[in-house]
């Protein structure tokens, strides 16, 4: 009897540990933009297509431009908040999963890469906007709703390196394409989290290597943000396994690019063998 009364006691343990589990994932959250309009709200509902009835937040333009304004000019953060979020909490190791509408400045692997930073995982995102918008005010729409989720404020200084990571690589993607920006990035992350690497210089040869086995050409100035940007998110001590958990969505991302570079490295080398053919044709010639 007393053995049958222990297990009973466990199962009920077990049950009730399971069921908070499950109370914790498909947890749901909207957050608005306060300058929504009502019919506006309705879009982004339709949208994002709750199960539930989520908890609904709003982000201000005044919490978009407190980390923001560091980074981005006025004139791109606007005086209104319009971006949107939906987020949805996810069972462990699930990853972070991103999809946009209406974003044209930051894509759905640079929302992820700036959301792991922060120590944001395993959660669906959506991020989007009645009509086109840049998006770098959904950063805080994603921090606020995950937040909420977990019941506790996301560390500060996680927080903002985050914004500057997301503004770095918006910036990179204008001038060498946004896929290529958001991968650069993230393997640069990875390897840097990975070795521990706090020299600068060591940083830099990271960023270099890794930018020539995409075939993409730094600038000085790019080449420093982001070495900056790295001496201080190796300071928050992330850990590499997670990064690659939560940002298994980039992977595809990853594995096309590198195919297309090898494509271009095939091309170049290619071209170089005609050409050397061809000196060496006029050479037996000229020789003559």
């Amino acid at each position: 009897m007393k053995v049958f009364k222990f297990l009973l006691l466990i199962i009920i343990f077990l049950s009730i540990i399971t069921m908070n589990v499950l109370a914790i994932q498909g947890q749901e959250f909207i957050s608005f933009g306060t300058d929504l309009n009502r019919a506006q709200r309705e879009q982004m509902l339709k949208y994002f297509q709750p199960a539930a009835r989520p908890q609904m937040l709003e982000v201000t333009n005044a919490e978009e431009y407190y980390y923001l304004s560091k980074y981005v000019p006025a004139e791109q953060i606007g005086s209104r908040a319009i971006s949107s979020v939906y987020l949805k909490t996810l069972p462990t190791d699930s990853g972070i999963q991103v999809e946009t509408l209406n974003i044209t400045w930051v894509t759905d692997g640079m929302y992820a890469n700036a959301a792991v930073t922060a120590g944001v995982k395993d959660v669906m995102i959506k991020a989007a906007a009645p009509f086109p918008v840049s998006g770098t005010a959904a950063l805080t729409g994603i921090f606020k709703t995950f937040e909420q989720a977990q019941g506790q404020p996301i560390d500060s200084k996680r927080k903002e390196t985050a914004y500057q990571e997301l503004v770095i690589t918006g910036q990179l993607g204008e001038e060498i394409g946004k896929e290529n920006a958001e991968v650069l990035m993230r393997d640069v992350k990875e390897e840097v989290v990975k070795r521990d690497v706090k020299d600068p210089e060591e940083i830099r040869i990271i960023i270099e290597t890794k930018a020539g086995e995409y075939n993409l050409e730094l600038t000085e100035k790019q080449i420093q943000d982001i070495e900056k940007l790295m001496e201080k998110i190796n300071m928050l001590n992330l850990n590499v396994t997670e990064i690659n958990k939560q940002l298994k969505s980039l992977e595809t991302k990853i594995e096309g690019i590198q195919r297309q570079g090898e494509k271009i490295k095939g091309i170049l080398a290619l071209i170089l063998d005609l050409l050397q053919r061809l000196v060496n044709i006029l050479a037996k010639i000229f020789i003559r």
